[in-house]
Order: structure tokens, then C-alpha cells, then sequence
């Protein structure tokens, strides 16, 4: 199986601790170090996704809003630098901040070495969506499976599994791509009916999406209602 996997941890912890000396110091003189203090777990995990949104979108609305961007690349192809500035969106100001490589596993994303690389093998929602909930690569209609079709857990299974409530929330409809991705396991993200119907077959709590039966994308009323998912 020629899987690659991508680090995706939940939660990050770094503690440092740094004790500074002058001259000799006895052990009289010296304080026996406090017990460190256990992390208070968080109570609920919010995953808030801009989908389609990079590094490229942030700073255009960064430049379209404050005249200016927090980190800008410069040059031409192949000799590509990045110039950072000062933090524009509340984001960029977050005392933790991690990276993720969402691209397909046949694909690849260098923007800093090439621009063209985007042109190759684009990476599609079902792909994206999969990294970033299970930290596995897979192809690009793959939902919710490696890239040999095998299914991988998501954080919405791993909640249920230990006694917690999962939802997931979106402004496309809950069979689409990537809220779809935090819930099923398919081969095939243009299979909508069997997405929705793992989605309402599963145990979460919460599913909520756009679209109604009574009227079409543009939000005019139909004359017959549509139900296009519903079996």
C-alpha cells in the first residue's frame, strides 16, 4: 500500500522549563521544583474549515482589507523567496499555529519552487477533506479511506467511540465532500446517496447542511419538490 501519512495531532503541548545559575550553588541554597501541573483537557473540539481556502486567499483578503499581508512570496519561478510581515488576521496572531498538506497522494504542493505545480493533478475536496480529519493521503474522489480504498478512523468516531457526541455543520449540503469527510467511509465522493445515507445511518448527533427540496440553487421556489438525496 503506498500510503503516506501527515502528522495530525489534535492538541499540542510544549512546556519549557529553564533554570539559570551563578557560581556554586548548594543544595541547601537550592528550591525543589514544583509539581508540574496537568493540562486541563478541552471540553469540546470545534474544526472551523474555509474550504478552498490557502495561504494565497488569506492574503488577498488581507490586502483587500488592510492594504498589506503577513506573508507574501516574491520572485520568480524557481528562485522563489517568502517575506514575512506583521500578523493582519486574528489567526495569524494565535499563540499555536501548525501547517497541513492537504494535496492528493499522487500530488504534490511546492508553490515556494514552482507556481505551476497547482496545474498538476489539483487536489479535489473528497482527497482534502480526508487528510485533514484522518491524516491520510488518499486519492482525490477517495472519502474517508487510504488509497487502496480501506476505510481510516476520523474524529467523529473516535468521539462516539468514547462516549461523546459528534455533528458536523455545513453551508453545502451534508453529503458534499468535505463535511461528508468527518463522517462516512466511501470509494466515490459522487455517490450521494450512499453518503447520506452512512451520514444518517451513523451515530451523530448533528447533521446540518444547505439545500431544500422546494427550491432550486438560486433559491427559487420549484414547482414540484426535488428530492434528489431521499430514498
Amino acid at each position: 500500500m503506498n500510503t503516506r501519512r501527515i502528522a495530525a495531532p489534535l492538541f499540542s503541548l510544549a512546556l519549557v522549563a529553564g533554570l539559570t545559575c551563578a557560581g556554586n550553588v548548594s543544595s541547601a541554597d537550592a528550591t525543589a521544583p514544583l509539581p508540574a501541573k496537568k493540562a486541563k483537557a478541552p471540553k469540546n473540539v470545534i474544526v472551523l474549515i474555509g474550504d478552498g481556502m490557502g495561504y494565497k486567499q488569506i492574503a488577498a483578503a488581507s490586502l483587500y482589507e488592510k492594504g498589506r499581508s503577513y506573508k507574501q512570496a516574491v520572485g520568480q519561478p524557481g528562485a522563489v523567496r517568502e517575506v514575512t510581515g506583521r500578523p493582519v488576521t486574528l489567526q495569524e496572531k494565535f499563540p499555536v499555529q501548525a501547517d497541513m498538506a492537504t494535496y492528493s497522494v499522487k500530488g504534490s504542493y511546492d508553490p515556494w519552487r514552482d507556481f505551476e505545480c497547482v496545474k498538476a493533478d489539483p487536489t479535489g475536496s473528497a482527497a482534502a477533506g480526508t487528510a485533514m480529519s484522518t491524516g491520510v493521503k488518499t486519492y482525490n474522489a477517495g472519502l474517508g479511506v487510504d488509497a487502496d480504498g480501506k476505510p481510516v478512523e476520523n474524529p467523529s468516531e473516535r468521539a462516539i467511540a468514547l462516549g461523546k457526541a459528534a455533528g458536523s455543520i455545513s453551508s453545502v449540503q451534508f453529503s458534499h465532500a468535505t463535511p461528508a469527510s468527518y463522517v462516512v467511509h466511501n470509494k466515490s465522493r459522487i455517490d450521494h446517496m450512499g453518503i447520506a445515507k452512512q451520514e444518517v445511518a451513523s451515530e451523530m448527533t448533528v447533521m446540518m447542511g444547505a439545500g431544500n427540496p422546494h427550491f432550486d440553487d438560486n433559491g427559487k421556489k420549484l414547482k414540484a419538490p426535488k428530492y434528489g438525496y431521499i430514498s
